[in-house]
């Protein structure tokens, strides 16, 4: 019996869940952190020391997974690749004026490993409040 594609995706997924989680828990630190501390609802986070070293392929799908459950939770999560230098950057600037980019299908954003993490809070004047 041969394994079908989703099988050995699947197979994948299995092997790449511990890495997901030391990415989740990483990035869930800094949340509380940056919550108990009154600090910025935003920040960005470099995941090169937990999932550089493995392949691309693998890198993506755990980006991917990162990315996913936090979305599902609220929290606005996506990659972006941030220049070292002008020369090196794709033609979009940010507001602080560093240049990056931001997921869209480029070498830039399939090989970066930061992602941007962001969240609003609102306070009890605002509890049930709807929004469109």
């Amino acid at each position: 019996m041969s394994l079908s594609i989703y099988d050995l995706y699947n197979d994948q997924l299995v092997i790449d869940q511990p890495y997901v989680d030391s990415c989740i828990n990483l990035i869930e630190t800094q949340i509380t952190y940056q919550i108990a501390h009154n600090l910025e609802y935003r920040f960005t986070i470099d995941l090169t020391d937990t999932i550089g070293t493995l392949d691309m392929a693998s890198q993506i799908r755990i980006k991917d997974q990162v990315t996913f459950y936090f979305r599902n939770k609220g929290i606005r999560t996506y990659i972006i690749y941030i220049a070292q230098n002008q020369s090196a950057s794709p033609n979009i600037t940010s507001s602080n004026g560093y240049p990056f980019a931001v997921n869209f299908n480029s070498q830039y954003v399939t090989n970066s490993n930061i992602i941007q993490v962001e969240w609003f809070i609102r306070d009890n004047r605002e509890f049930a409040k709807a929004y469109v």
